[in-house]
Formats: structure tokens, C-alpha cells, sequence
């Protein structure tokens, strides 16, 4: 069975609590609730892929420890291809989030092993499969990034605001597509004054933007009630991945991607309203 995306990066545990709203410095909040769920933002955006029925690959790094075997029993589980996830000394990558009712949170990550890969870690099916989708790196990775993305038949990137500000130019212009939210758009923008590549821009309750070959593309978000921002971003990519995979409009891969944002929020944790394809096309019908 052909593999027709490939996910590489970041794949952790998530350590959510929920508390009236997080502390500032020096401050202790009581928490209401505490969950563990799967997170990392490559193996999100996988699961969410595999959901929706494509096949999916992951490439990661993570623990020979108790998190290790959860995070690879979990992508097992969801359908995603395994072959590529490595087993290496230290710890997996974990979260500690504050979540706040909305939906709004503060996030702490622990890259451990995540910040292992290696340009060796990177198969060769890379240059086979129709995407490539890098995210949940550091500074740490980007000869790892940069190997996937020289391969690649096309590479989509979707860098945290952390690793624009650590050192993203050597990966802007051999990656095909940007995925970034308002917020790590204008780092690029700092960071690289001339940049011209494609890029896609998440505007939360404002929808998407897509700016190809110069041309923009913008389709509004859908209304639904958040309890959980965690992952959207994530399973936005997922979507938008889709519409892709289908060879649909732009405009239909954005509107796919605020969709299933937008059903994620709806759930707890990164990955708790991803939906199935079914689920997806009601959805989109529903809100026509």
C-alpha cells in the first residue's frame, strides 16, 4: 500500500490541566481537572491524515520508556504507518498545558528525544510519496528538515514561532508551502524581509488566507462553540493536507482545513475532535 503522506517531526504526551486562568509570575492557581492525552504536532496532523483515510507515514524519534510505547501504540491504533518512529535513549517529548475555559492556554514543551533527528532518520520513501509535511522541530532539526525537504516531490512546513525566531531561513525557500498562524507569519516576515514563497495563514475566528504565485485566496471560519484550541492548528494542516491528496481548489483546501479545526476545538486535548471523513462531509454539508 503506497504511502501518500509523510509526516515528519514532533510527537509527544500532553499533560492538560484546566484552571480558571494561568498564573503569573510567582502566582499559584489551583487546577480543576488534569487529563493525559497524545500530542505532537506532526503526529496530530498524522492522525488526523489517517482519519481521514489517507495513507500516512510518521518519522519521529521518541523514549525507550512507558511514553514511548504509548505515543507508538496510539498511532498504531489511529492507523498511521510506524516504521519510520525511532527508539532512542531519553525521554519522549512531553507538554504541560494550562487550559483556560475557551479554550485559550499556555504551553510548555519538553522536546526531549524529538530533538534527536537526524537527516539519517529520514527514509527513503520521502522522495516517493506526493507530500511531505515537516512541523514540531527545533533549531536542532533543520539539517533533518532540510534533508526531507530536498527529496521531496513537495514539502509543506508548518515551523513554530520558536524555531522562526531560531533560525528558519535555511529552510524558506526549498519548502514548497508555509502553514503558519497570524503570529508566526510576521516573525517570517522580520526574519525575512523578502520573502516571496507560498504560504498559507490561519486567522483563528477569521478563517484562512493562501497566498500562491501571488495570488490570494481567503475563505471565513466556521462558528462552532470551543472548548479546547489545542491541536487546531495541527488538524488544520491535516485538512488542508487532504484537499491537496484530492487535487481540490484552494480555496476547497482551506475551507477543508478551517473545518477540521474546527471540529477539533469541540473536543479536549490535541487530537479529541478530529474527525473521521465521514464525519467531515456532514459537517461541511450541514454548514453549506
Amino acid at each position: 500500500m503506497n504511502v501518500q503522506c509523510l509526516c515528519l517531526g514532533s510527537a509527544n504526551i500532553d499533560m492538560v490541566a484546566s484552571v480558571t486562568r494561568n498564573p503569573r509570575t510567582d502566582e499559584k492557581v489551583k487546577i480543576q481537572d488534569i487529563s493525559q492525552y497524545y500530542g505532537g504536532s506532526a503526529a496530530n496532523t498524522a492522525t488526523c491524515l489517517a482519519r481521514l483515510g489517507v495513507r500516512t507515514a510518521m518519522v519521529a524519534r521518541v523514549g525507550k520508556d512507558h511514553n514511548g510505547d504509548l505515543i507508538i501504540t496510539r498511532l498504531e491504533h489511529e492507523g498511521v504507518i510506524t516504521d519510520h518512529v525511532i527508539r532512542s535513549k531519553g525521554k519522549s517529548g512531553y507538554t504541560f498545558i494550562g487550559l483556560e475555559p475557551g479554550g485559550m492556554r499556555v504551553i510548555y514543551d519538553f522536546k526531549g528525544t524529538n530533538a534527536l533527528l537526524d537527516p539519517r532518520d529520514v527514509p527513503p520513501i520521502a522522495a516517493d510519496v506526493p507530500v511531505v509535511f515537516v512541523a514540531g522541530i527545533d533549531e536542532r532539526g533543520i539539517a533533518f528538515a532540510k534533508d526531507a525537504f530536498q527529496r521531496a516531490r513537495y514539502s509543506i512546513f508548518a515551523p513554530s514561532g520558536y524555531m522562526i525566531k531560531e533560525g528558519i531561513e535555511p529552510l524558506l525557500e526549498i519548502s514548497d508551502l508555509l502553514i503558519l498562524n497570524e503570529y508566526e507569519w510576521e516573525l517570517v516576515q522580520k526574519v525575512s524581509p523578502g520573502f516571496t514563497g507560498d504560504v498559507v495563514i490561519t486567522k483563528g475566528a477569521e478563517g484562512a488566507l493562501a497566498i500562491i504565485d501571488g495570488e490570494e485566496v481567503q475563505v471565513p471560519a466556521f462558528s462552532v462553540e470551543p472548548v479546547d484550541t489545542t491541536g487546531a492548528g495541527d488538524a488544520f494542516c491535516g485538512g488542508f493536507i487532504y484537499g491537496f491528496i484530492q487535487d481540490l481548489s484552494t480555496a476547497e483546501r482551506l475551507r477543508l482545513g478551517c473545518a477540521t479545526a474546527a471540529m477539533n476545538t469541540r473536543g479536549y486535548g490535541a487530537r479529541g475532535g478530529m474527525p473521521i471523513l465521514e464525519d467531515l462531509e456532514k459537517f461541511l454539508e450541514e454548514n453549506r
